[in-house]
C-alpha cells in the first residue's frame, strides 16, 4: 500500500508548536513519545487533521535552522481571507497579506509563519491530485 503517512517538524518546545497548530487549525492530538537514549531525550507528539498524521519533534542539545524546521506546509483552508484575518488578530505573522493565485486551478493561496519561523501556505481550493 502507497499512501502518504506523516509530516514531520523539529521544534525547541513541542508543546507550544502542538498548540499553535490546535489553536489555529483545528489539529487534534494523537499520541506522545519520550524517549531516552544515550543522554540524549527525544520527545515525539502526533496531532492530526482528518486522515494527515503530522510528528512534532524535539531533540535536546539540537540546534534549529535559521528558516525554522523545514520549507514549508501547506494547509486547506475554506475562507482564506477570513483566516487570515483570524490568524492576524492572534497576532500570527502574516507574510501574504492578499491571497494570490496558484495555480491555473484558481487556488487562492497565502503564506503566514508558524512560531518555529516555518512557512505555513494557506490554501483556499484543492490541488488535483
Amino acid at each position: 500500500m502507497n499512501e502518504f503517512g506523516y509530516i514531520s517538524i523539529q521544534t525547541k518546545n513541542v508543546d507550544k508548536t502542538a498548540d499553535f497548530y490546535i489553536d489555529n487549525f483545528g489539529f487534534e492530538k494523537v499520541k506522545r513519545y519520550e524517549i531516552e537514549e544515550n543522554q540524549e531525550k527525544t520527545i515525539l507528539q502526533f496531532i492530526k487533521l482528518e486522515n494527515t498524521l503530522f510528528e512534532i519533534f524535539s531533540i535536546s542539545n539540537s540546534e534549529e535552522g535559521e528558516n525554522g524546521p523545514f520549507a514549508m506546509i501547506g494547509i486547506y483552508v475554506d475562507d482564506i481571507e477570513k483566516k487570515i484575518k483570524e490568524l492576524k488578530e492572534k497576532n500570527v505573522e502574516i507574510i501574504d497579506e492578499t491571497p494570490w493565485k496558484g495555480s491555473e486551478e484558481g487556488q487562492l493561496i497565502a503564506g503566514i509563519r508558524g512560531i518555529n519561523k516555518e512557512q505555513i501556505m494557506l490554501v483556499q481550493g484543492k490541488f488535483p491530485l
